[in-house]
């Protein structure tokens, strides 16, 4: 909402930087000279993804600095939440990260002690990611 009310009847453009691992274009979008993609970031309605670029890192600071959007309460990144709190919400002990089971957020569950992981994983000669789950 806070975007589309931003850009309102304007004309954006786009310039492709890169592509993600699924795809799809990771691009810097322009309401006349306004990077949209840093103002989204600086009002705290998304945060700077670096594994694409650091080219938010301060405006993200700034904004989490001044407790705008999302800074202003507690929340879970989506690359925490896709590594653990969906795999917990679905029924699952909490994933394994390099150091072992990630730890839940405060307030919840205690994970599992490092090498009782139920969620295992494989990765193919050909790059397919199979996962095997409990059952």
């Amino acid at each position: 909402m806070a975007l589309s009310d931003r850009i309102g009847q304007s004309p954006i453009t786009c310039e492709p930087r890169d592509t993600d691992r699924y795809g799809r274009t990771v691009a810097v979008c322009q309401k006349d000279s306004e990077d949209l993609n840093a103002w989204m970031v600086s009002q705290g309605h998304a945060i700077a993804y670096r594994r694409y670029s650091t080219d938010y890192v301060a405006a993200e600071t700034t904004a989490k600095a001044t407790k705008r959007g999302i800074w202003a309460g507690a929340f879970t990144t989506p690359s925490d939440w896709r590594r653990g709190e969906r795999a917990r919400g679905m029924g699952f002990a909490a994933p394994c990260g390099p150091e072992g089971p990630i730890p839940a957020p405060a307030g919840r569950a205690e994970t599992p002690a490092p090498g009782d992981c139920a969620i295992k994983g494989n990765i193919s000669r050909a790059g397919e990611k199979v996962h095997h789950v409990p059952g």
